[in-house]
């Protein structure tokens, strides 16, 4: 798993991704981006009103944000630092001063629920669930390295659950297992099937 300033450079891009990429996949939030590009490029002696959108345009504007979200969200290990380090890089609008963090929060649940949604559907987690509710846990977090979030992982028998969430996510070397595996374990978080505790760097699921 990448750590210390690579990691930090690579997660802060991939919030920053996030966060455009979110605006370009819900379609409201997408017209309102593109007329504001288009306003700034008229500005700068282009275009300034967008071409008329077809409802095909559209499917493949909020379908690149969809693909931008799926991405970066895929370079989130450590989910919760997306949080902060948007705090001072995103603009908000008049009237929402002191909600920049729940806004922020709001928008990355939203975005991690969707992804987890689309490319994880189908794939049944009650043996985790289960095996969660009878007392396991799996911890993970900056000071946890990937092996030793890929070797805490509950014991399912003869499922290969593990194995089809890392291939629904292109996930093939350690470290791409265990962030596969987290986003999964947020995603029941978010559902509300397991729980999940924050502190000092480490995050459990349990």
């Amino acid at each position: 798993m990448i750590r210390g300033a690579e990691s930090k450079v690579i997660r802060g891009w991939a919030v920053l991704d996030l966060t455009v990429s979110t605006l370009f996949a819900v379609p409201s939030l997408a017209a309102l981006l593109l007329d504001f590009l288009y306003s700034l490029n008229g500005r700068l002696g282009g275009v300034s009103v967008a071409p008329p959108f077809e409802p095909v345009h559209w499917l493949f504007v909020c379908l690149m944000g969809g693909l931008g979200v799926v991405w970066a969200v895929a370079r989130l290990v450590d989910l919760e630092t997306a949080v902060d380090v948007l705090g001072g890089k995103v603009e908000f609008e008049s009237g929402e001063e002191g909600r920049e963090r729940e806004i922020l929060d709001h928008l990355l649940r939203t975005a991690t629920a969707e992804t987890v949604r689309s490319r994880l559907r189908g794939i049944d987690f009650s043996l985790l669930v289960a095996a969660i509710e009878d007392g396991a846990s799996v911890a993970t977090g900056d000071q946890v390295t990937a092996r030793d979030v890929l070797a805490g992982l509950p014991v399912l028998g003869e499922s290969e659950l593990y194995d089809e969430v890392c291939d629904r996510l292109g996930a093939t070397n350690d470290g791409e297992r265990a962030g596969a595996i987290e986003l999964a374990l947020e995603g029941l978080y978010l559902a509300r099937k397991i729980d999940k505790d924050s502190a000092a760097g480490e995050t459990v699921y349990g």
